[in-house]
């Protein structure tokens, strides 16, 4: 089971005396939100991998035209 279902059926069982369209909203609604939450995290580790490699490669480059002493 994923941690998204995991997460569903507990906020069903804790949200047991609300009415059923409301629980489906609220269960979906902070679905949608872990879910666009764990996006910004694969996105910012992108992000952070691309400019750590950009960073190596420009430090690379400075090495081979900083003229030696």
């Amino acid at each position: 089971m994923s941690y998204l279902q995991e997460l569903r059926q507990e906020l069903h069982e804790l949200l047991g005396d609300i009415d059923e369209a409301k629980q489906k909203a609220i269960v979906q609604f902070v679905g949608q939100k872990v879910y666009e939450s764990w996006q910004n995290g694969v996105a910012h580790g992108k992000a952070v991998a691309t400019l750590d490699r950009a960073s190596a490669q420009l430090q690379q480059a400075g090495k081979r035209f900083t003229p030696q002493r």
